[in-house]
């Protein structure tokens, strides 16, 4: 139920042609064996939202930081290793 209730609201809020949404999710999108990864990519594959991200967003080497797009194209993105130290010293 909770997971339909994810859609609908999304379904809703992504009424618009384009949409970006970025920022720190905390969710190891690195992981495809996380059950939290796999429900999010779910939704966002349900309603046409794209992860843009591909690559270590943290010392850990992990993809905690995202770029969501939806309506858009976002070609060459890049994850500087001096932001991902001076993400870790904040």
């Amino acid at each position: 139920y909770a997971y339909q209730m994810a859609v609908m609201g999304l379904k809703k809020r992504v009424a618009k042609d384009k949409a970006l949404i970025v920022g720190d999710f905390n969710i190891h999108f690195d992981n495809p064996d996380d059950p939290l990864r796999t429900a999010v990519v779910s939704i966002l594959d349900s309603v046409g939202i794209n992860q843009n991200v591909i690559g270590p967003t943290h010392k850990g080497g992990h993809t905690l930081d995202l770029i969501l797009t939806f309506g858009l194209n976002i070609d060459n993105i890049v994850t500087p290793e001096a932001y991902i130290l001076i993400y870790e010293k904040m």
